[in-house]
Parts: structure tokens; C-alpha cells; sequence
């Protein structure tokens, strides 16, 4: 396979153009939920049709949801508060904002895909754990920062948090940064994050954030993003307390549209769309209806004219590219996997619902030490994340100097 390009700014451009005038069939919500996390409700659908010169011309019927509410748990309002960021309305921007926009989008996609699709195609998978009853996470490729960067100077215990709508009562946690919070509301909320389970810390120069499904970071240029958790040295793992995830299909990965191509946007929606199914082994696993309702209408435009052509970027944001196809649980067959670049969905046949696995929980008990199944803490004994959080030792480390960069001091006690 061809090894990765990056893009010009006007290729990109380009791309970015493309993608949102390709709109993806939207298929009828699914519910996503598990003990503890939200459930997806549908009350939006609508028909957009695009034309291309260099595509066929698609007719989509979009269904959307357009609220989030959290249910088996206690009430959580994730709305901003007053004085914070609110996403753009697409119906203020002009056409040149918009297409800005939809550029930054997929550049941002693009470059961050490009940085690791050769390590998807050579990594080899490590057989170690992931819980079928607890909580796992998702992601986005960080740039490794260049030299060693101070930590920033050590937190206090337990500061003051205010106890409002940003403050999440079911794990003491608060999301604090603006551009996160906004990021939050504006890419799904609940359902695409789960609760946050960190405070904001520095992790190898960014500062960071953990949530249940995903961990985001602000970039060098201050915007946020996230943390691409199958990246080398990071959380390879496919088996977890039990349970075996899909690894990456190299036959797959060599199969998919190549950065740099002048119709790479709308070819790598069409090849999502060819390789991501809704039904598996005869079973309704609804893959591909919950990656094209990741991002709600409500929630990528909260006021004003919804501009539907954005979506897709949206949920590609969030996934990436499929790199696996659909695979049983060879330890319970209903469980259904299919695995992207940024995160692991999975179908449970029992409850009948697709959710995606919250890695980042697992990535942080591996940090932490607590919670950690035997068989991810026997694979991981070499990682330098493993067992590092310790509040008792400079900068919350035990081996600071496997993670340069990085203060985790009072990062995961609750707030």
C-alpha cells in the first residue's frame, strides 16, 4: 500500500468542500446506552440531496436525533452555562465561514489519519483484556511534542468547584476548560463522551481530559481534539478482562481511500458507508446508523438553520475510518464488535443496543492502578502509562521520567 501523504492547505480546502456537499443516508436512531450512560432519542428527520461533479449524485433521507438525556442515572444537565461558549449556528456563518469551517474539519481529520495509518498497518495487536459490565472510551491522534516540556507547577487538592451544570455529580467531576465544554456540547454530549472522570491535567505536554468513552486535549493552536487511544505505546490491547476486541485489518486499512486524493473526502464517507454495516450474522448490530447519528442536529446547531451537509464530517470527527470488519466475542457471542481509528463499537444482543466501548475507563485504570482486570495488568506491565498515578510522589508520578511532559498530580481525585 502506498504509505500516507500529507495534504497541501489547498488540497485540503479541497477535501473539506467535498465532504460536506456528501451526504451519507442517515439511517433511524439507535438507542446507545449502558449502566450509567445516556440514551439517544429521535424526534428530527429530514431529506438533503447533494450533487458532485466528480461523484455520483446521492439522495439521503437524514434522520437525526435531536436531544440527549441521560437515563439509569442521576440527572445530569449537560447545557452550557451562562457566560460560556455555544457552538455557531451554520445559519450565521457566511459562505466563506462555513467552508473555513468544513476545511479546518477535515484537515484536521486528515492530518491526524495520516499520522497513523502506517502504524495500523505494522502494529501487532497485544492479547491483553476489556470488561463486558464496566465502562471503555474512544479518541483522535495528538502530535508527540518536541522536546521535554515542564510539567506545569504541582495542583492543590480539592480546589473549590462550582457545582453547576458543567459539574457532573456521578463521578465529582467538572469540565472547566471552555473550549472543552464546548467541544463536549457541540460532538455529541453525552452519549459521545460518557462523564468526565479527570480533572484537567498535563499529559506529555497537552493539557487533558478524561472522559468514559474518549480523552480529549487541546492542541498547540489551543482548539480541542482527541486522543487517538490506539496510537502505539498507548493502548493496544485487545483483550480485556475476558473479553477479545477485533484488531486492525490490515487487508482493510490497505483498502482505504488514500489521503491526498483530490476526492478523499467523499471517498472515505462511501467506503464507511460500504464497509459498516446494520446487520451481522443476522443480527440488527446498527453500526452504521450510530456512527451517522454520533453528532445530533440539536447538537451541532442549537439555534438557527441546521446545515446538514456538516454532519458527516462530524461523525467522522469522532470515528475516523473502519478498520476492522464486524467480529463475535469468541467468549460471549452476544457481543458484536466493529473497531474504527478513534474508538470500538459494540453491539449487545441481550439488551439489544449499540454503544460504544468506553476505552479511555480502561486506559485510565491502567494508569491509576485501580480496577485494573489481571489479564490488561499482566500485558501492560511494560507500558510507561502503567501504575503511574501516585499523589504522594512529585508531579503525581512514580516514574516521571517515562512520561516527560506530564503532571498528573490530583488529576483523578473527584473534585
Amino acid at each position: 500500500m502506498a504509505g500516507p501523504r500529507l495534504l497541501t492547505a489547498a488540497t485540503a480546502g479541497a477535501m473539506a468542500l467535498a465532504v460536506f456537499s456528501f451526504v451519507l443516508p442517515r439511517q433511524s436512531d439507535v438507542i446507545i446506552a449502558d449502566s450509567g450512560t445516556p440514551e439517544s432519542t429521535s424526534t428530527a428527520t429530514r431529506t438533503a440531496t447533494s450533487t458532485r461533479t466528480t461523484t455520483p449524485t446521492l439522495t439521503a433521507t437524514v434522520t437525526r436525533s435531536t436531544t440527549s438525556t441521560p437515563t439509569n442515572t442521576p440527572a445530569a444537565t449537560a447545557t452550557p452555562t451562562t457566560g460560556s461558549p455555544t457552538p455557531t449556528s451554520a445559519a450565521s456563518l457566511t459562505s466563506e465561514q462555513q467552508t473555513a469551517t468544513a476545511t479546518a474539519i477535515i484537515a484536521t481529520f486528515v492530518a491526524q489519519n495520516t499520522a497513523t495509518a502506517a502504524a495500523l498497518l505494522t502494529a501487532q495487536p497485544t492479547d491483553t483484556p476489556i470488561p463486558t459490565d464496566t465502562p471503555i472510551g474512544t479518541d483522535t491522534p495528538t502530535a508527540t511534542p518536541s522536546g521535554s516540556p515542564t510539567p506545569n507547577a504541582t495542583a492543590t487538592p480539592n480546589p473549590a468547584t462550582p457545582q453547576d451544570s458543567r459539574y457532573f455529580a456521578q463521578t465529582g467531576f467538572r469540565v472547566d476548560d471552555d473550549a472543552f465544554w464546548s467541544y463536549f456540547n457541540s460532538r455529541g454530549g453525552l452519549n459521545t463522551f460518557g462523564y468526565p472522570t479527570s480533572r484537567e491535567f498535563q499529559l506529555q505536554g497537552f493539557q487533558t481530559q478524561f472522559f468514559q468513552r474518549r480523552v480529549m486535549q487541546l492542541g498547540p493552536d489551543g482548539s480541542p481534539r482527541l486522543l487517538n487511544l490506539f496510537d502505539p505505546g498507548l493502548f493496544p490491547y485487545t483483550a480485556v478482562n475476558g473479553s477479545t476486541l477485533p484488531a486492525a485489518d490490515p487487508a482493510l486499512v490497505s483498502s482505504a481511500p488514500q489521503p491526498g486524493s483530490p476526492s478523499y473526502a467523499a471517498d472515505i464517507l462511501r467506503f464507511i458507508q460500504q464497509n459498516v454495516p446494520d446487520s451481522f450474522n443476522g443480527k440488527p448490530v446498527n453500526f452504521l446508523a450510530t456512527f451517522n447519528n454520533t453528532v445530533t442536529v440539536a447538537q451541532a446547531f442549537p439555534s438557527g438553520t441546521p446545515n446538514l451537509s456538516l454532519l458527516p464530517g462530524l461523525d467522522l470527527e469522532i470515528w475516523g475510518a473502519v478498520i476492522s470488519h464486524p467480529a463475535t466475542d469468541p467468549n460471549n457471542g452476544n457481543f458484536i464488535y466493529l473497531r474504527f481509528q478513534r474508538g470500538i463499537m459494540m453491539y449487545d444482543a441481550t439488551a439489544k443496543i449499540t454503544q460504544a466501548v468506553l476505552l479511555a475507563d480502561y486506559f485510565k485504570a491502567l494508569i491509576t492502578g485501580s480496577n485494573v482486570p489481571s489479564d490488561l495488568a499482566t500485558a501492560a506491565q511494560q507500558s510507561p502509562f502503567y501504575n503511574q498515578y501516585n499523589d504522594g510522589m512529585p508531579n503525581g508520578l512514580n516514574q516521571p521520567a517515562l512520561l516527560p511532559g506530564t503532571n498528573m498530580q490530583f488529576a483523578f481525585d473527584p473534585e
